[in-house]
């Protein structure tokens, strides 16, 4: 490959192979690939077209660079009628094998087979499916931590590829578009703005939707001290509270039983100095009597 007018400098990310690199100092990958879940990707770092491109377009292989790269990326093609999905939630991976009426003899004959790879060198392991229902697998993976995995899925005669696939890969680059409508739904439930500069958060406006309670605080404290002062200097007293006795009387009208003292009976041969017998009704008069009486004293000071 023929030097390039000039290329963007990045660096290559670990599960990415460099097919081409830059020959100053840097040694950054002009051309780049790597296989992500069920597809393929590709980085060109320096311009194909434009100003800056003159001696990549003069080069006699550019058309054969871009046909073969096009034809990689468009991967081999897939059994037709059968296809699988891939999900990876957190450490956990979740794969799907779908088919049509059509794999339905070749599935019965022989069950799909899956094997899987993790890291670089290790074993391959096998796994079982679950049958869900008609045309429908299912096989939940368990992997490590920050572990790259790669696999295959054999159904009958063919072979579809996976991977390779990171658990726990790093949120900054974790694409997933379910994870963006939550957060733009969370955003727009309360009030959220999107702003791209740290620096002007801090020029948003304060939000109304919360109030301050510490002015009407202060007033309800002010004024329970002038009517404290007021009070002090004015000599009132709050009136007391007593509970008043129901008569006798209403609580024989409400139906509730009246306590009556029985005089127990007096062995013969003594004598007992003849004393008044109080009656419970002579006894709530008296008190209703008392009552009134300090009602009168306590209206009169007054």
């Amino acid at each position: 490959m023929p030097e390039a007018d000039g290329y963007n400098l990045s660096y290559l990310r670990p599960e990415a192979t460099a097919a081409c690199v830059s020959g100053d100092e840097y040694r950054g990958p002009l051309v780049a690939f790597w296989q992500r879940g069920l597809g393929r990707s590709a980085a060109v770092s320096f311009p194909l077209g434009g100003e800056f491109s003159e001696r990549i377009r003069a080069w006699p292989l550019y058309g054969d660079f871009l046909q073969t790269m096009a034809r990689w990326l468009m991967g081999d093609d897939l059994p037709p009628g059968a296809g699988i999905k891939t999900r990876l939630d957190g450490t956990l991976l979740t794969l799907e094998l779908l088919y049509d009426d059509r794999w339905e003899e070749r599935v019965a004959r022989s069950s799909p087979a899956i094997v899987v790879q993790q890291g670089e060198g290790t074993a391959v392991e096998a796994h079982v499916w679950e049958r869900l229902e008609l045309g429908h697998f299912r096989s939940s993976i368990s992997l490590e931590p920050l572990q790259t995995v790669r696999g295959a899925v054999q159904i009958g005669e063919s072979v579809i590829p996976f991977g390779p696939i990171t658990a726990g890969l790093n949120a900054e680059w974790t694409f997933d578009r379910t994870r963006i409508e939550e957060l733009q739904e969370v955003a727009q439930g309360s009030g959220g703005t999107e702003r791209l500069e740290l620096s002007t958060i801090w020029e948003a406006p304060r939000r109304t939707a919360f109030r301050d309670l510490r002015p009407w605080f202060y007033i309800a404290l002010l004024v329970l001290v002038l009517f404290d002062a007021l009070v002090t200097r004015m000599g009132w007293r709050l009136p007391e509270l007593r509970w008043a006795p129901v008569p006798a009387a209403r609580r024989a009208k409400a139906g509730r039983p009246v306590r009556q003292q029985t005089k127990q009976p007096e062995p013969e041969g003594t004598t007992t100095p003849s004393e008044p017998v109080v009656t419970q009704a002579e006894e709530s008069t008296e008190e209703d009597a008392e009552q009134r009486k300090s009602k009168f004293r306590r209206a009169k000071r007054r």
